[in-house]
C-alpha cells in the first residue's frame, strides 16, 4: 500500500483549528470512506495520530466522508478539534504521513529546525556559553579573529567549531591572524566536499561565516570571467555553502563578499533559499583596498538572522565582520585541485554496485520524481525502459499540486507499488538530510520553466531565470535531491533556453563533481514522432561503470508521426459551442502586426502536418497557440479538445481522465512529448545493459588526495563517514 505524505497547514473553521485532507492520496494509503477515526495527541513529541476507532470507542471521532468530481469518488476528511492547539499554532505548517490507514501529523521540519536553533542560541546566551562558529571560504584575512573580537565586545564569547579554505597559504595566514577562536577540537578542512553534509551526526553551529570567493566579481577577476557563477572552481561552491546552512542550522549567517556580488545570480539564489529556511536579511557595507590598487573596494555582508534571537535590525555595528588584509585571488588558484572527496567516491561505488546488482537480479529500478505533475515524464521513461527489458517503478514522487498527484495515482497504477511514497509538497519542504530520502536508481525532474521560457521571462520581466521569486532557486533542491538519493542515473528536462541559464551551469558543475557524466540534447517533438513541434532540453546523467557510456547519437524515434492533424481530430459538430469567434484575438493580431511584434495566430485545419507548442494555460485561448478553423465559417475557430491535445503530444489519453478540462490542459501543457522521452528511456535501458555501440567517454572522476594542513592549534578530525545503509524515508520510522 502506497505511503502518502502531505505538507499542509493547520487552518481555522468557526474559531477552531482544522485539518483538511482529500483525494486519491488518501485512498491509496488505506483511508476508507465511512470509517470513523479517533485522535491521540502526544504534546511532548509534538505529534498527533489518527487511527480507526474501535467499535466500542466513546470519545470524539472524525468521519471519513466522500466527494465526487468528474465521476470520480474519493475520500475527504475534515478534522476540527481544539486538541491541535496543544501542539500546533493556527496557520502553522504540518507534515501529514498516511500509511495503512494510519495518519501521523508532526510539525514541518523547517519550523522544527527554526525552533531548535532559536532555543539553542538563546540557551547559550543565557548560560554564558561560547557560540560555535563555522567559517567557510575564510581566506587569509583576519575574518575569524575580527568576528571573535566583535562578539567579545558585545559580551559574547565564541570558538571556531569548523573551518574550510581551499588555499593552504591563506589558511595558514588565517590561523596566524586569529588563533584565539581556534581550539584543539576545531575541525579543519581544505574543501567543503570533504565533509558530508548529509551525515545526520554533523554538528549544529550558532554562527556561520562565509567569505565569498571573489575572483569573478573583483576588479581583477571580472576581466576574464563574465559572471561569478561561471568561475570554473567557485561557480558551484555556493551550493556547498547552502548544504552547510541546512545541515548545521545556524542562528546567524554572515555571507561576506565584494560589492557587485549582491547583484549576482548566485546571491539572488542564496537569498531565496535562506528566506525559505526562515531567515531574515539585512546588509552592512565597508570599504577597503582589496584589489591591490589605491582604489577603495567596497565589501558587502548579507546578515541572515533568525527572528527571536535578539539581532537588531540596525547592523551598523557589524563592521567588525570585515577583515582588513587583502584577498587577491589568481586564476591559477581558483582553478586548482579538481579532486573528489572520499565519501563521494564511496557513494559512487555504492550506486554502481546497487544498480548493477538489480540489473543482474532482474529487479525493477527504483525511480524518484521531482515536480511529478501527472506522471507523464515518468511513464514515458518507464515505457521505454520496459521495451528495453528493464522494469521500473516510482519509489518516491514529489508534486506541489494535489490534484496533479491524485491524477497520477489514479491513472498510472503500473508506476506505483506498496513501497512507493506519494508526496504532496513543495520540494523545499522535504528534509533531504540524515537519510530521510531513500536511495534511488533513476531520478527524474522537470524543473518548472516559468522563469526560463521566453514567454515566462517576458511576462515576468526577468533578466534571468533565477530572478523568478517562486521557482528561480528550485534547481538547488534538484541538486540536493540527487546528492541525497544517490541515483545511478538521472533525467532532467526543461525548455531549450534553460541550457544557457546559470542554473544549468551550476547543475553541470555540481553533478559532475558527484561523479556523473552528463549528456544533453534538444529534442524536437516532430522529429521524434509527434504532431506537436515541442522542443525540450533533455539531460541524462549516468555514472561511469554502469553499462556503456551514454550516447545521444544512438537515439532513434520509437514511432512515426501521423501524416496530418486530421488523423487525430475528433468529429466536432459544426454547430457545437466549441466553435467561437475569439474577436479579442483577431483584434490583438491586428495590433501586433501594426506594432511589428511578429506574433501571429496559429489557425490550422486538418491538412496541417504539425502544430506549435501548447502550454499550461491553453484553455484560456491565447493568441499564439494552435486553433482549428471552422470548416465552413472562417470567423469561427476552436481549441483542441483535451484528448486531441494529448494525442498531438502522443500522451495516452487515459492519463488525464477524471479531472476538469482546464486541469487536463494544465497537465499536458507542462508535460513532455511522450514518445520523445519513451525513446530516451529505451536508449537508457539499452545503455545500462551494455547493448549499445561502445563509444569513448572521459571519466570526470579523479582520485582524491587530502593535503595535510599542519597547525599548532588544530588537529585533523574526520567527521564520521556516512553510513551507506541509509535509513529509509522519515515516515517509515514514524510507523515502526
Amino acid at each position: 500500500m502506497t505511503t502518502s505524505v502531505i505538507n499542509t497547514t493547520i487552518g481555522e473553521s468557526r474559531s477552531m483549528p482544522r485539518l483538511w485532507l482529500e483525494g486519491q492520496k488518501l485512498a491509496v494509503a488505506g483511508i476508507k470512506i465511512g470509517v470513523r477515526y479517533c485522535i491521540n495527541v502526544t504534546s511532548a513529541l509534538k505529534r498527533v495520530e489518527l487511527r480507526p476507532a474501535p467499535d466500542d470507542y466513546t470519545g470524539q471521532t472524525f468521519l471519513v466522508s466522500k466527494r465526487e468530481r468528474n465521476n470520480i469518488v474519493y475520500p475527504l476528511m475534515e478534522v476540527r478539534t481544539d486538541l491541535f492547539a496543544e501542539v500546533f499554532e493556527m496557520g502553522s505548517k504540518v507534515f501529514v504521513s498516511i500509511r495503512q490507514g494510519r495518519i501521523i501529523i508532526t510539525a514541518s521540519h523547517i519550523a522544527s529546525r527554526v525552533a531548535e536553533r532559536v532555543k539553542r542560541f538563546l540557551d547559550k546566551l543565557q548560560g554564558k556559553q561560547p557560540l560555535a562558529v563555522v567559517s567557510l571560504f575564510q581566506g587569509g584575512r583576519a575574518l575569524n579573529q575580527e568576528t571573535h573580537s566583535g562578539l567579545q565586545k558585545s559580551g559574547v564569547s565564541s570558538l571556531i567549531q569548523a573551518g574550510a579554505e581551499r588555499e593552504a597559504s591563506q589558511f595558514h595566514a588565517s590561523l596566524q591572524n586569529g588563533q584565539k577562536p581556534w581550539t584543539s577540537e576545531s575541525i579543519t578542512k581544505r574543501h567543503l566536499q570533504e565533509i558530508n553534509v548529509l551525515n545526520r551526526n554533523i554538528q549544529q553551529c550558532d554562527v556561520l561565516i562565509a567569505g565569498a570567493a571573489c575572483l569573478a566579481g573583483g576588479h581583477t577577476g571580472n576581466k576574464k570571467i563574465k559572471t561569478p557563477q561561471s568561475s570554473t572552481s567557485y561557480g558551484a561552491e555556493f551550493v556547498d555553502f547552502l548544504g552547510w546552512v541546512k545541515a548545521s542550522n545556524p542562528g546567524i549567517i554572515v555571507f561576506e563578499k565584494i560589492a557587485g556580488h549582491e547583484k549576482s545570480t548566485a546571491s539572488m539564489i542564496i537569498r531565496s533559499v535562506l528566506e525559505s529556511l526562515g531567515y531574515q536579511m539585512t546588509y552592512v557595507k565597508a570599504e577597503e583596498n582589496g584589489d591591490g590598487s589605491d582604489r577603495p573596494q567596497q565589501r558587502t555582508a548579507v546578515v541572515a538572522y533568525t527572528p527571536n534571537i535578539g539581532i537588531p535590525v540596525d547592523v551598523s555595528e557589524l563592521e567588525f565582520l570585515f577583515g582588513r588584509e587583502s584577498d587577491v585571488e589568481t586564476e591559477e588558484a581558483a582553478s586548482s585541485d579538481q579532486s573528489v572527496a572520499p565519501h563521494i567516491l564511496e557513494r559512487i561505488e555504492e550506486r554502481v554496485t546497487r544498480f548493477l546488482g538489480k540489473l543482474k537480479a532482474k529487479l525493477p529500478l527504483e525511480g524518484g520524481s521531482q515536480f511529478h505533475g501527472g506522471g507523464i515524464l515518468d511513464k514515458a521513461l518507464h515505457t521505454g525502459l520496459k521495451k528495453a527489458g528493464v522494469d521500473s517503478f516510482v519509489k518516491m514522487a514529489v508534486e506541489l499540486e494535489g490534484e496533479y498527484l491524485d491524477t497520477s495515482l489514479r491513472n498510472n497504477p503500473e508506476l506505483w507499488k506498496d513501497e512507493s511514497f506519494a508526496i504532496n509538497s513543495d520540494v523545499r519542504e522535504i528534509n533531504m538530510l540524515g537519510g530521510n530520502v531513500p536511495l534511488l536508481d533513476l531520478a527524474t525532474a522537470g524543473i518548472p520553466c516559468t522563469g526560463a521560457s521566453r514567454a515566462g521571462a517576458s511576462k515576468n520581466k526577468l533578466a534571468c531565470a533565477e530572478e523568478h521569486s517562486a521557482v528561480g532557486s528550485l534547481f538547488v533542491d534538484f541538486i540536493e535531491w540527487i546528492r541525497a538519493s544517490n541515483p545511478g542515473a538521472f533525467v532532467l528536462e526543461n525548455v531549450p533556453e534553460y541550457a544557457k541559464s546559470a542554473s544549468m551551469l551550476v547543475i553541470r558543475k555540481a553533478l559532475t563533481a558527484l561523479g556523473y557524466v552528463l549528456s544533453e540534447i534538444i529534442l524536437d517533438g516532430n522529429e521524434m514522432g509527434a504532431l506537436e513541434k515541442r522542443r525540450r532540453l533533455c539531460v541524462v546523467g549516468l555514472t561511469p561503470g554502469i553499462g556503456n557510456p551514454f550516447d545521444f547519437g544512438q537515439l532513434t524515434p520509437v514511432r512515426e508521426k501521423e501524416a496530418c492533424l486530421q488523423d487525430i481530430l475528433e468529429d466536432i459538430p459544426l454547430d457545437s459551442d466549441r466553435w467561437k469567434s475569439y474577436t479579442y484575438l483577431a483584434k490583438k493580431a491586428v495590433r501586433d502586426q501594426a506594432d511589428g511584434k511578429g506574433f501571429a495566430r496559429q489557425l490550422l485545419d486538418g491538412t496541417a502536418k504539425s502544430c506549435g507548442t501548447i502550454g499550461k494555460d491553453y484553455n484560456k485561448g491565447r493568441s499564439t497557440e494552435p486553433f482549428i478553423r471552422h470548416p465552413v465559417n472562417p470567423e469561427l475557430s476552436r481549441l483542441l479538445t483535451p484528448e486531441e491535445h494529448a494525442k498531438v503530444k502522443t500522451v495516452p489519453p487515459a492519463m488525464i481522465h477524471g479531472v476538469a478540462a482546464t486541469t487536463q490542459h494544465q497537465l499536458l501543457g507542462q508535460a513532455v512529448v511522450f514518445v520523445a522521452f519513451e525513446a530516451v528511456g529505451y536508449l537508457i535501458g539499452l545503455t545500462v545493459q551494455g547493448l549499445t555501440k561502445a563509444v569513448e567517454a572521459v571519466s570526470n572522476v579523479v582520485e582524491f588526495v587530502s593535503p595535510a594542513i599542519p597547525s599548532p592549534v588544530c588537529f585533523e578530525e574526520e567527521v564520521e563517514v556516512f553510513n551507506q545503509q541509509v535509513e529509509r524515508f522519515q515516515t517509515m520510522r514514524l510507523f515502526a
